[in-house]
């Protein structure tokens, strides 16, 4: 087992404003204007689709009028997933959950068509989490666990219980079967070169396994380098995760997003997480991990904050947002962009008696630009009232990639300069250039420093022959600082202050 030490660095969001482009009979939905689904991902060949009580649903904004699709076959889903060429969309009946259970659950397809008819695609009541294997279109692979409940003696699903298999569609109907891996269930889906396979059980940690060298090598992610509040002796902390989702990376195969239940139990132990700097909520933040990163946590997003009302005054209880959180985010066929939606903590006035009222709903479904840290809302319901019946979930987003496009090679990239050698305690809040740049200073031209949640603060041109000092730094956390040397390479180095 592979432990790494958490480094995070949160992200800057920035939401396009929503238009009414359409909304159908059943779902009282808005959309985003199209034009601004090609401005944030570059194509309108955009589509997602989610689960509305076990009605399945989709969205094709390439379409002259996109409007919102129901499947009219497809009952009791749970968990689709669009395929890498944008034209099915895997999912998963007998159960509601992403993660270990005791009940059955059959895996199946189905075209992104309102008349189109399912296909099984394994087993009755032995198809778990099915995903598509990101590099497959012709043909298409769906992979598929096929055990969700640990042996008994055992603590987890990935130790022994069933395999994981891919299986071939050929002209939308499943043809030949292969074992992907034997030795147990992997329920967050395969990367681009299927050199890992990633889970979370709603357990402690999640995991990434490395199938393609023997033994296989697991790396667990989330066990938190942290410190006691007294003494400032370390401790590791391990934190419960869930909702895994394997990068469809071809550059970062060993990256897994996931998210967790909150730094309550760094509190509980009387601790503090020195490099985030900031507590956090449950659902609140979903996190990137590598397996080959020196830092266990390479990202995190936080769920925007606008809507919650913390001080509500005179308007006690007519349905304000208290409280939000991300559920099931899912990495798409594109490796810059996921989905999640946002769930949403209402109150409301008892109408009779005492008792108050929360409705937690998933209103809104968010696309996420992994690369640039920006969220945009793609579907917003209207229906935000006491009785909703609106509760948008496990959205799944296909974004095509356009042509020429190629991957760029250090987006999530590993710090060039140890942090270990990064600590500034002088004192007046001051860093030196000189302290962070490496080599020859002259080699460089620019450099930008970023906030803890990825906002660009200040850029500087190194070619007017200064050395200035960096006080735009935080007094707590991490800092992302990216210098661009003359040969146009690029270099990241994460400061941090204790």
């Amino acid at each position: 087992m592979v432990f790494r030490r958490l480094i995070a660095v949160s992200v800057f969001f920035a939401f396009v404003v929503l238009s009414t482009a359409s909304f159908c009979s059943d779902l009282d939905v808005r959309l985003v204007d199209a034009r601004d689904v090609e401005d944030f991902c570059g194509t309108r060949n955009v589509k997602v689709a989610f689960i509305n009580t076990g009605s399945l649903y989709y969205v094709d904004f390439s379409e002259t009028n996109p409007a919102v699709h129901q499947i009219d076959a497809v009952s009791d889903a749970a968990i689709p997933v669009i395929s890498p060429d944008g034209e099915y969309i895997a999912y998963a009946t007998g159960t509601t959950s992403d993660a270990a259970t005791s009940g059955s659950s059959t895996a199946w397809i189905v075209a992104m068509s309102e008349s189109a008819e399912p296909v099984m695609v394994s087993e009755q009541g032995s198809g778990y989490v099915p995903r598509f294997v990101p590099h497959s279109i012709d043909p298409l692979e769906v992979l598929f666990a096929t055990c969700a409940e640990p042996l008994q003696g055992k603590d987890f699903i990935w130790d022994g219980c069933g395999k994981v298999v891919a299986r071939e569609i050929v002209n939308g109907q499943p043809g030949q079967e292969r074992d992907i891996y034997a030795g147990g269930s992997y329920l967050g889906g395969i990367s681009y070169a299927e050199d890992y396979l990633g889970t979370a059980e709603n357990s402690k940690n999640s995991f990434v396994l490395k199938i393609d060298e023997a033994p296989p090598q697991q790396t667990l992610f989330h066990a938190l380098n942290c410190k006691k509040n007294s003494t400032d002796e370390d401790t590791l902390i391990n934190l419960q995760t869930c909702n895994p989702s394997m990068s469809s990376s071809s550059v970062y195969t060993d990256c897994l997003m996931y998210l967790d239940f909150g730094s309550g139990s760094i509190a509980l132990n009387d601790a503090y997480h020195p490099e985030t700097g900031s507590a956090w909520g449950v659902h609140t933040r979903i996190f990137l991990g590598r397996a080959t990163d020196d830092l266990d946590i390479t990202r995190f997003y936080d769920v925007p904050g606008e809507e919650v009302v913390t001080d509500p005054a005179d308007k006690v209880g007519e349905g304000e947002v208290v409280g939000k959180q991300w559920n099931f985010p899912e990495w798409s066929n594109h490796p810059y962009f996921a989905a999640a939606n946002e769930e949403m903590d209402r109150l409301f006035a008892p109408e009779t008696g005492i008792m108050w009222e929360h409705t937690n709903n998933a209103e809104q479904i968010v696309a996420i630009n992994l690369k640039d840290s920006l969220y945009l809302r793609l579907v917003s319901t209207r229906d935000t009232g006491r009785g909703s019946t609106t509760n948008m979930v496990f959205p799944s987003l296909f974004v095509e990639k356009t042509a020429g496009f190629a991957e760029d090679t250090t987006w999530l990239g590993r710090p060039n300069v140890s942090i270990k050698n990064k600590f500034f305690r002088n004192g007046n809040g001051y860093v030196s250039l000189s302290d962070i740049l490496s080599g020859t200073p002259g080699d460089a031209v620019s450099l930008s420093i970023y906030t803890l949640n990825g906002r660009m603060v200040r850029a500087i041109d190194l070619t007017k022959g200064t050395m200035p000092v960096l006080n735009d730094l935080h007094t707590q956390g991490v800092s992302l600082i990216r210098i661009t040397a003359k040969n146009g390479v690029l270099s990241t180095h994460r400061i941090i202050r204790p």
